[in-house]
């Protein structure tokens, strides 16, 4: 994020918000250059060729989805796909976005080539019964969720927001977050 403001409150603001790094005006050419080569270092990469979110478990090594002892092979799209979700877990990422980071931005793909790879994406999680989902918000994009599970099986719906998991009450308002690492 690159802004004006300067403020401590601002800062904190805007990262909690999402942006992975705060510069403000007035900044130097040479400092920007470094933070965007150190954001490009840092890009996301799956440590140890295992992914894990909710239920699942996607082994990036061997294209495969795994949830409890039932697994299923994905194609590179549909792996890609899931690997971008979960990295962005529980924000809501537009059709273009989505496109341009599987696609690419030079892309001469369809229109909706999104929409089908979202359904063969859900349909590979719902093949190996998890209770993750790749909810479609009309007219803005995809958000991904999952089912935190604690105890002896027992399930609570939970919402992923900047990193924080809420497990939601029977009212559906979210309690105090609780960090969960998955």
């Amino acid at each position: 994020m690159l802004t004006a403001k300067s403020e401590l409150s601002d800062k904190v603001a805007g990262l909690d918000f999402g942006a992975d790094d705060y510069l403000t005006k007035p900044f130097l050419t040479p400092e920007l250059l470094a933070r965007l080569r150190a954001l490009v270092r840092r890009s996301y990469q799956i440590p140890d060729g295992e992914l894990r979110f909710a239920d699942i478990r996607l082994h990036k090594d061997s294209s495969t989805l795994w949830c409890e002892q039932n697994s299923v092979r994905l194609s590179e799209k549909e792996l890609r796909i899931l690997e971008y979700l979960i990295a962005n877990q529980g924000r809501i990422l537009t059709r273009e976005q989505l496109a341009a980071k599987i696609w690419g931005y030079d892309n001469e793909a369809e229109y909706n080539n999104v929409e089908v790879y979202m359904s063969f994406a859900r349909k590979k999680l719902s093949f190996v019964g998890s209770k993750a989902e790749i909810k479609a918000i009309r007219g803005v994009g995809y958000e991904y969720t999952g089912v935190w599970r604690r105890g002896a099986g027992a399930a609570v719906p939970a919402r992923v927001v900047f990193g924080r998991t809420y497990r939601l009450s029977v009212g559906g308002k979210l309690p105090a977050p609780k960090t969960v690492y998955f």
